[in-house]
């Protein structure tokens, strides 16, 4: 096929026999659960209702429906049972559940041992920067306070 422009000229081949690539019907990657959507599903299995869960997150409910369709989607099995009064838990929601808030514990328990670790290490190092400093003042007051020694 040749494309004419004023100054240009271009040629394409188009080979009508190259096979068009599809789109895969899965995802390439892995399933990548993230803990807002954990946290939100807790938070709807819990309160029964989308509404009083969006309420909950401080979120309004759109997000908060969004957050669940994609967990849904991104696990392959739908969680909820979705009835005009609210949300039930399907067998596979009941078992997330569990594994849910032992992962919300776990991540807690993770965020203050790292946080009590930094404090330790920080107390530590400005407990030694403090020793250090004092016996530097120390000896450089002595310095000044006694005029025969020289540093």
């Amino acid at each position: 096929m040749l494309v004419s422009h004023p100054t240009v000229q271009y040629r394409f081949r188009i080979d009508m026999a190259a096979p068009v690539p599809s789109p895969r019907a899965e995802p390439c990657y892995a399933p990548c659960v993230s803990l807002v959507q954990l946290e939100s599903f807790v938070a709807v299995a819990e309160e029964g209702h989308l509404g009083r869960a969006a309420q909950r997150l401080h979120i309004s409910q759109p997000p908060l429906t969004r957050r669940i369709q994609s967990l849904e989607v991104e696990l392959g099995v739908p969680l909820f049972e979705r009835t005009p009064r609210g949300m039930r838990l399907l067998p596979a929601g009941h078992t997330l559940v569990a594994h849910a808030k032992a992962i919300a514990r776990q991540v807690d328990n993770a965020r203050e041992s790292v946080r009590r670790a930094g404090l330790s290490a920080a107390s530590a190092s400005n407990s030694t920067s403090a020793s250090n400093s004092a016996s530097a003042s120390c000896s450089a007051s002595a310095a000044l306070s006694d005029p025969r020694r020289s540093p």
